[in-house]
């Protein structure tokens, strides 16, 4: 299916094509372009074109780049020797699209020469990928239609908007936690071969796996919480210690004293390098580190087992969709299912430092320079939000955007206290953080790899609260 003019429209919302500047140009296959793009907000990116095809299509890529250059035509053909002798090294100046119409153009200059390209996104004859000049006048076609009147130094004409019934045209569904661009690229790779009928075992696998995941990660913490439940014996022998301080002497590593509770006699190991009052101190420190463990534990074992409740009624729910739905209704569900495990695929294979999950937001973190450098140039946009420990070093931390959604003050938070605890500042549990868009990030000329000014820069205190960094890293993975 060939997108239609309002998931055009949302499409280019997402692509920085203004002010990119066109690298290079590859034709693949019969039917597809590859442009090579840099952004001067956000770096090399890939865009491409399909036209005449029942998948015609424009989109962003990201997967990586050999993958779809193997594909490109052995031999030159005409119009792709005529994009690379007059389109490449051109900037975009101007992007739009023709009102209810699945008609791109990209206003393009290379010095004092303007040209247009003009992009029409149809399956059937009238697709096409047409170079004009200034004044619309034909220079170079994919596809020569001399019966239509598309030929070279022929005037384009482009005919008004009709009015239509936009009821009929709607946007389909997609996951929100990926950009609409990430959606389209991922749906049209997904193959047309897989049987309906095997649907359902597909579903009981993936139901399976899910599930497994969240009872082995239960049981680990359930044992961890089990050998963390004795810490309350840290405080009753920190105030034994404590009423019997007279009795302390330095350079002992044993003493014994009568219990209170029991009355019984228990025997304490002590540091003999240590001076009685800090003997007692030590044992009250293990009380609260104990408890402090106790209750992170207790409280990620409600989390997972929420989050299996809400993964079984999932399942659930999907299953029943499969028994009694429509075969339209089963190829939403494949389609749904196969790009979750394309999503899933992409961030498995990339080995650039940790996503964090909070709410519906991505938080991604850089351990070292090279992370941080490797995520700015590959793993983040203008608009998504870069914070930094104020005056001291340490990690990147991004927050992802999402289209039309404001990022809550508990993500910024979360982001905040993950900056510090990959932080040579991680013991002190407030810090002044830095906080900006992407695309007021500066390279430093000349300074250490990844190194950045921030410009139109804020500052947000943060706090490296325990129960929040637990929870965070329940959703740890390797980005």
């Amino acid at each position: 299916m060939s997108l239609n003019y309002k998931e055009i429209a949302l499409i280019l919302s997402e692509l920085p094509l203004t002010h990119s500047l066109i690298q290079k140009v590859h034709q693949i296959g019969y039917n597809g372009l590859l442009f090579e793009l840099y952004s001067p907000t956000e770096g090399f990116w890939e865009l491409y074109v399909e036209i005449g095809t029942n998948f015609s299509r424009l989109h962003r890529l990201s997967s990586p780049p050999k993958e779809h250059k193997s594909k490109k035509t052995a031999k030159l053909q005409r119009f792709i020797q005529y994009l690379r002798a007059h389109i490449e090294g051109s900037k975009i100046v101007e992007c739009y699209q023709i009102k209810n119409e699945r008609i791109v153009v990209l206003k393009v200059a290379q010095k004092e020469t303007i040209s247009h390209l003009v992009i029409r996104l149809f399956s059937a004859s009238a697709a096409n990928v047409i170079v004009c000049d200034e004044q619309m006048v034909i220079k170079e076609l994919f596809y020569r239609r001399p019966k239509s009147g598309l030929i070279a130094n022929s005037q384009l004409i482009i005919e008004e908007p009709k009015e239509i019934d936009e009821q009929k045209f709607q946007i389909r569904d997609y996951p929100k936690e990926v950009s609409f661009n990430e959606f389209i690229e991922s749906s049209y790779k997904i193959g047309t071969s897989f049987d309906l009928s095997d649907l359902e075992k597909l579903v009981e696998e993936k139901e399976q796996n899910s599930l497994t995941k969240l009872y082995k990660q239960l049981s680990i913490v359930a044992n961890n919480l089990e050998k963390s439940q004795n810490y309350p014996q840290y405080k009753e022998i920190g105030d034994l210690l404590s009423s019997n301080i007279h009795l302390l002497k330095n350079n002992i590593q044993w003493i014994t004293l009568k219990n209170f509770s029991t009355d019984n006699d228990i025997t304490i190991q002590l540091d003999p390098l240590l001076k009685p009052s800090e003997n007692i101190e030590s044992y009250y420190t293990k009380y609260k580190k104990g408890k402090t463990a106790y209750e992170r534990f207790a409280s990620d074992i409600s989390l997972i087992k929420e989050k299996t409740k809400e993964q079984q009624e999932y399942w659930t729910q999907l299953k029943s969709k499969i028994k009694t739905g429509s075969e339209k209704e089963k190829k939403e569900i494949l389609l749904h299912l196969q790009q979750a495990n394309q999503l899933f695929k992409q961030t498995e294979t990339k080995t650039i430092g940790l996503s964090f999950k909070s709410g519906e937001f991505t938080i991604l973190v850089g351990r070292n320079a090279d992370e941080n450098d490797q995520l700015l140039r590959q793993a983040v946009k203008g608009n998504d939000w870069w914070l930094h420990l104020r005056d001291n070093p340490g990690s990147y931390v991004f927050i992802k955007t999402m289209r039309d959604k404001s990022i809550p003050l508990e993500t910024i938070l979360d982001a905040a206290a993950l900056a510090m605890l990959y932080s040579k500042a991680s013991k002190g549990s407030k810090a002044d953080l830095y906080y900006t868009q992407v695309k007021y990030l500066r390279r430093q000329k000349g300074g250490k790899k990844g190194a950045v000014i921030p410009t139109q820069e804020k500052t947000i205190i943060g706090t490296l609260d325990e129960k929040r960094i637990s929870r965070l890293f329940l959703t740890k993975s390797q980005f």
